[in-house]
């Protein structure tokens, strides 16, 4: 027993410093991990392919892209100790922790060219949250908006029963329309409601025009289809789950489209808030909602996901803003019994030459 932990001991010295022969047990070893680590980058790369070029086209990709991501990780967590048996193993596992956990988890970086912009005046911030109707806690939201102190709130599937305990300072303008909300401190005029019915699907677009030391903003609260019922179909897998799936997806895609639309790439400032039920790898979001400056992708460091499951979370609600925009900090707030966290940003105008420049 001890002779053959000490030959197992120096097969593992020879393998560390490279001098095990090759047509060894060990050295076939080694060439299956060598086989096996880079096999990993090569997973890790196709992953990240799969997911921008299939995520709401495809429906495996979309499956891909509403579900648990983190898994991908699972092959190169069990092939670490290669890279402790064999250094030369560490780049390839390196290489593929990089393409998992940064573009395929959704992994942001801030954009640190930006800092270098001059603004006028104290940031806007704004505030976005899914309040999941009745299971929201008031309280809890309207204690957080009271320590954070928001210019403009948009909330989706309101209830309007929570209005005295989320909106409790006398200090706000409210609006609503069909389970959406805009709150602000300043004035709101010029309202337009696009519902489902024209939207063709459950959810909708309140778009008002604020009064603001920025100047006149229009503010733009979406809410759009879920993915849910598509991807529930799916359990157990079926043909007719694909068919109710890839329906899903055509659904969803026809309400960005009509809701872009409406909106018309509109002069002036514009900030657009709320549950978009899209990451910002789908193909539908890059198409419809991908000229915006997303505050978080922007600004942040970190993966911010807004919806959480049991088992995985997802950023799928969003702050968006048009040219000229520049945002300060953005962050992911506490939970508030609902299934989305409020998402905050703090934004900034820049000069109106700078904003022509972008």
């Amino acid at each position: 027993m001890v002779q053959r932990v000490v030959s197992w001991g120096r097969a593992i010295g020879r393998l560390l410093v490279g001098e095990i022969n090759p047509s060894s047990r060990w050295g076939r070893m080694s060439k299956v991990l060598g086989v096996g680590v880079w096999g990993a980058f090569v997973f890790a790369l196709l992953c990240w392919i799969f997911l921008r070029a299939g995520g709401d086209r495809w429906w495996v990709g979309t499956l891909f892209l509403y579900g648990p991501r983190w898994i991908t990780l699972l092959p190169v967590i069990l092939l670490l100790p290669a890279g402790l048996l064999r250094p030369r193993f560490i780049l390839p596992l390196f290489l593929s922790l990089c393409v998992l956990a940064g573009p395929v988890l959704g992994l942001c970086l801030p954009d640190l060219s930006l800092g270098r912009e001059r603004v006028e005046g104290a940031p806007l911030r704004l505030v976005t949250c899914n309040t999941d109707g009745t299971h929201l806690d008031p309280r809890a939201l309207g204690e957080y908006l009271a320590v954070t102190m928001p210019d403009v709130v948009a909330l989706q599937e309101w209830a309007p029963e929570h209005e005295k305990g989320v909106f409790w300072q006398r200090s706000w303008n409210i609006q609503t329309a069909q389970g959406m909300c805009v709150a602000s401190r300043y004035p709101i005029q010029n309202v337009r409601f696009l519902g489902p019915a024209e939207l063709g699907a459950s959810g909708g677009v309140l778009c008002c025009e604020l009064e603001t030391p920025q100047g006149r903003i229009r503010l733009v609260n979406l809410h759009l289809p879920t993915p849910r019922e598509g991807i529930e179909a799916m359990i157990p897998p079926s043909w007719e789950g694909v068919r109710e799936l890839r329906t899903n997806i055509t659904v969803r895609e026809c309400a960005s489209a009509m809701a872009r639309q409406w909106l018309a790439n509109p002069p002036g400032r514009i900030l657009l808030a709320g549950d978009l039920n899209l990451p910002s790898e789908s193909v539908i979001y890059q198409k419809y909602w991908g000229d915006y400056r997303d505050a978080y992708a922007s600004a942040e460091l970190g993966w911010g996901y807004t919806k959480y499951t049991r088992w995985f979370g997802v950023r799928i609600d969003h702050l968006l803003a048009g040219p000229g925009w520049r945002c300060r900090r953005c962050w992911v707030g506490p939970d508030v019994k609902s299934d989305h966290r409020p998402v905050l940003a703090d934004w900034d105008w820049v000069t109106a030459e700078e904003a022509k420049a972008e």
